[in-house]
C-alpha cells in the first residue's frame, strides 16, 4: 500500500479544475482511495482568510505498478510542475471514509515525516473552530521541526492539513511536548464541545519525492541542511 501525495501551486480556477478532475476509486486499477483538496495557507492570526493557493491530491494505491500506470493519466498530469511524494503509512488514528484499509499499527521511522489530518466539522461550530485552530496553526509554523505545510479545504464542511516535519519525535513535541500549547488548547476545546463529526490522523514516511513545493523539495532540502555546518544552514 502506497500513499501518493501531489501538491501544486496555482490560482483558484486552476485548483478547482484539478479538484473536479480527481480520479475515482473503481475507475483505475489499483486505486484504493482518492481525494483532491484546495490549498490555503496556515494562519498566524485568528482572522479567517480563505486564499486558494493550489491543490493537493491524496491517493492510495496497491503497489508501485499501479502508480506507474497512473503517470500518464490526465488528472496526474495536471500536477506536473509541483511536488510529489510516495509514502509508507506509519500510523492511523480515528476514522475517515475510504481509509478503513490503512493499518493502525505504530511503525517507527527515521527522518522526515508527513502528517495528514482530516476533519468534517459541525457547521454551527465553524467560527469557534476557526478561532481555536489559529493557535495550533501558528504553533506549527513557529516550531523548529516544522518544514512545510498547508491547510486543505473541500466544499462544504471538510477540512484537512498536510504538514512535513523533521522527525516523528519532534512532531510529537508539537502535539504533546513543551511547545504544544496551541495544539493542546485546540484539542481540549474539542473535547469540551466537539467541533467535528469525524476526524482522522495519518502519519506517513516519504520514501521517494520529486519536484518542488514553494521553490524546493522540502524533504531533500531538509536532508541537505542537516549535512551542512550550522553556520552554513539557511534560516
Amino acid at each position: 500500500m502506497i500513499v501518493y501525495v501531489q501538491v501544486v501551486q496555482s490560482g483558484p480556477l486552476g485548483a478547482i479544475k484539478r479538484l473536479r478532475a480527481a480520479p475515482k476509486v473503481g475507475q483505475l486499477e489499483g486505486l484504493l482511495f482518492s481525494e483532491c483538496w484546495l490549498n490555503t495557507p496556515l494562519r498566524r492570526t485568528k482572522r479567517p482568510e480563505i486564499k486558494v493557493t493550489g491543490a493537493t491530491s491524496i491517493t492510495i494505491w496497491d503497489d508501485e505498478d499501479s502508480i506507474d500506470r497512473f503517470r500518464d493519466h490526465p488528472s496526474r498530469k495536471l500536477f506536473d510542475g509541483g511536488w510529489e511524494a510516495k509514502c509508507r503509512p506509519l500510523r492511523m488514528i480515528g476514522a475517515w471514509p475510504g481509509l478503513e484499509m490503512v493499518p493502525r499499527r505504530e511503525v517507527e521511522a527515521d527522518g522526515p515525516v508527513a502528517v495528514l489530518t482530516f476533519a468534517r466539522y459541525r457547521w454551527y461550530r465553524a467560527i469557534p473552530f476557526i478561532l481555536t485552530a489559529a493557535a495550533a496553526e501558528r504553533s506549527a509554523l513557529d516550531h523548529p521541526a516544522f518544514i512545510q505545510g498547508t491547510s486543505l479545504l473541500r466544499p462544504t464542511t471538510r477540512i484537512a492539513t498536510l504538514t512535513i516535519w523533521k522527525s516523528a519525535k519532534e512532531m510529537r513535541q508539537y502535539t504533546v511536548g513543551p511547545r504544544s500549547e496551541g495544539h493542546t488548547g485546540a484539542m481540549n476545546a474539542h473535547k469540551e464541545k466537539a467541533f467535528h463529526y469525524e476526524t482522522a490522523f495519518l502519519r506517513l514516511e516519504p520514501y521517494e519525492t520529486h519536484g518542488q513545493w514553494k521553490g524546493a523539495d522540502p524533504i531533500h532540502f531538509e536532508v541537505q541542511q542537516e549535512l551542512l555546518l550550522p553556520k552554513q544552514r539557511i534560516q
